[in-house]
């Protein structure tokens, strides 16, 4: 049995479009079962344990951004006067 190449392509043609087509709703169905399977998991409250120890990390990381600020400055401080130190050096009298 000998079948035509043209009859196959066009067979190509038309069913993989389809296919795509299949495979497409396949997946934004499972994306939909997956997605209102987790906005009924967030939909639980936070419990009061979770929250206490959020606000600790929140304090803790506000703490070390003012840390950070401070020793940026310091650094900062330091390089001016070293910069100063070698102006002052290299200026002739």
């Amino acid at each position: 049995m000998y079948i035509d190449p043209s009859w196959l392509t066009a067979f190509a043609i038309i069913a993989l479009p389809v296919l795509g087509f299949i495979l497409g709703a396949r997946w934004m169905n499972y994306r939909h079962r997956v997605g209102s399977s987790q906005s009924e998991a967030q939909a639980t409250p936070i419990g009061s344990d979770t929250l206490d120890v959020l606000d600790s990390v929140q304090a803790q990381v506000e703490e070390l951004a003012e840390r950070q600020d401070f020793a940026e400055r310091l650094l900062l401080q330091r390089k001016e006067k070293e910069q100063r130190r070698g102006q002052a050096a290299t200026t002739p009298v």
